[in-house]
């Protein structure tokens, strides 16, 4: 009888301590799972409107989701000359939301639109094709001479002194209008200089570079390669280049330089004929007459880059009404004056009223010419699968 009882009591006791382990492995099991659940649900994407993720949140770990996984940005470069710049605008040589250059405005559509992006205006103005593609970083760059430091650590004047090799022995002179973006620092023989822009011996800006190292050495000597700071590895670069050109360049080194510039940018780019009809100068193209040449150099351009080559000297005209009656440019207009500029446009003539400086037939555009602009390039983008 004893035997039984204290059998009866290890039981017992047995079947309390399994009960007892059980329940705690639950509440560990569940615990666990719970946490895994935790930190999926707060692994969370959000697709944008085209495309990018965004909004990573993982604490699995301690680590922050963003330094997990880098968001997709697009990163869009417009490289030109005063026309990217923006000359005359409050925003030039910038793109920010809300500005009026046409990297700005497109940088707003962008953003308006949910697209992951940044913008980059790199417009010099005065820059001709072989300094605009030298800026992408496709070629290398030389001294042409040797380059003097005075006591102060100011060099000679830089103008002139450095080429581009573009291979197939075409070596091109290139000069940099602007040290806001795409240069500093400029590095020679493993130095560091800054290059500057101030008033030379003709009352006009030039290029100088200055010293860092006041005791590094007085002279560069010719041949030294040059290689300047440029933001590389862009998403896509939109190049517009081609207006400040020397009369005696040739179309066929136009195309070889950009060109050069298709390698550096690789397979995603855009290439922006000009707005105006400096291209359909005698000489340059073949045809007597400037629809004759218009014709040839948009068809070369198509051969030479397909799709990716847009042409503003037809498509600005064409959408530029239509694009300023939508954005609520000509409020206020009547309606012959609206039809004055709207002959005007069908004949390419750019109206006063959409020059910086209101001016009929003027280079530089201002909010509502660039407006157009930044709607035929955001156009392309999308039309390209760029996002």
């Amino acid at each position: 009888m004893k035997l039984v009882k204290k059998e009866i009591i290890v039981f017992v006791v047995m079947t309390i301590m399994i009960s007892v382990f059980a329940l705690y492995n639950y509440a560990w099991f569940s615990s666990a799972i719970k946490n895994v659940k935790d930190s999926n649900v707060q692994i969370k994407t959000t697709k944008n409107l085209k495309g990018t993720y965004s909004n990573l949140e993982s604490n699995s770990n301690g680590v922050d989701g963003d330094k997990c996984i880098k968001d997709e940005v697009l990163t869009i470069k417009c490289i030109g000359d005063s026309v990217t710049e923006g000359m005359g605008l409050p925003d030039a040589h910038k793109a920010e939301v809300g500005g009026e250059s046409y990297p700005s405005i497109l940088y707003t559509m962008l953003s308006e639109s949910g697209v992951n992006a940044t913008v980059e205006n790199a417009g010099h103005g005065g820059e001709d094709t072989a300094s605009i593609v030298a800026r992408l970083g496709g070629t290398k760059l030389y001294l042409t001479d040797n380059l003097v430091f005075d006591k102060d650590g100011i060099s000679d004047c830089l103008d002139g002194l450095i080429v581009a090799d573009y291979g197939s022995d075409l070596y091109m002179p290139v000069n940099f209008s602007c040290t806001a973006t795409d240069l500093n620092p400029i590095v020679i023989n493993g130095i560091n200089y800054k290059a500057v822009r101030r008033l030379g011996a003709n009352n006009e800006y030039e290029t100088y570079l200055t010293k860092s190292d006041l005791d590094s050495e007085d002279f560069v000597l010719a041949g030294s390669e040059v290689q300047i700071t440029v933001s590389r590895h862009n998403s896509v670069n939109v190049i517009f280049a081609g207006i400040n050109d020397d009369n005696n360049i040739s179309f066929n080194t136009y195309i070889e330089i950009l060109k050069k510039g298709i390698k550096a940018s690789g397979d995603d780019y855009i290439i922006l004929g000009p707005h105006i009809n400096y291209y359909y100068r005698e000489g340059f193209l073949k045809g007597s007459t400037s629809e004759e040449r218009h014709e040839s150099y948009v068809r070369r351009m198509e051969e030479e880059f397909g799709e990716r080559f847009v042409d503003l000297n037809t498509l600005w005209f064409e959408r530029a009404f239509p694009v300023a009656l939508e954005k609520g440019y000509l409020v206020g207009m009547s309606s012959e004056e609206r039809n004055i500029i709207k002959d005007k446009l069908s004949k390419k003539i750019v109206p006063a009223e959409f020059t910086v400086n209101n001016k009929e037939n003027g280079v530089h555009l201002n909010e509502v010419g660039y407006a157009i602009l930044a709607e035929i390039v955001y156009d392309k983008l999308e039309e390209l699968g760029y996002f």
